[in-house]
């Protein structure tokens, strides 16, 4: 409340300037007061701002040990790019997001970003594969142990027909 700029004319002059004067110092007394109430809250202020200022360089050193690529500034961009991204992927505000200061908060929405990047590539490749078409079963070549008795008949039979060394050789007596 203002007062107002020139005394107010009275009848009875010290009378008026009396109660003005007293007027005046009570408002400068109630200055007083004022002042002296701001005084603590401005000292609680400051200590907060200190306990909050000590408090984020901590969080930071805990942030930069789980995460070390947080300590140049283009991997902090790219870390805090990323939680933000995912925060908000996952219904959160900017505001939100901005008034967290916990470190642990941050491993969280670092590991949920690695989270959805798997599921996301679970989708693709399922997809992928889907889209594929089916495998043709290809003819596999007779196996060894079939192979085997039908080339010691042959063997034999040329044996017999010629009867060289290099025929017996071919022939599995087992």
């Amino acid at each position: 409340m203002n007062p107002p700029a020139a005394p107010i004319p009275c009848r009875q002059g010290t009378a008026c300037s009396v109660g003005w004067a007293l007027h005046q110092a009570g408002l400068q007394r109630i200055d007083e007061i004022l002042s002296i109430a701001e005084g603590p809250a401005t000292v609680v202020e400051a200590f907060s701002e200190a306990a909050s200022d000590e408090q984020l360089e901590e969080e930071n050193l805990k942030l930069i040990e789980a995460f070390p690529e947080t300590a140049d500034t283009e991997g902090r961009l790219a870390f805090f790019s990323g939680a933000f991204d995912v925060a908000e992927a996952l219904g959160f505000s900017q505001a939100e997001v901005r008034e967290v200061t916990d470190h642990r908060l941050f491993k969280l929405a670092h590991y949920a970003r690695l989270g959805l990047a798997a599921e996301q590539a679970k989708k693709r490749a399922m997809s992928k594969l889907q889209r594929a078409p089916a495998p043709v079963a290809r003819p596999r070549p007779a196996a060894r142990a079939e192979q085997a008795p039908r080339q010691s008949r042959e063997a034999m039979k040329r044996l017999s027909k010629s009867g060289s060394i290099r025929d017996a050789m071919g022939v599995d007596f087992d």
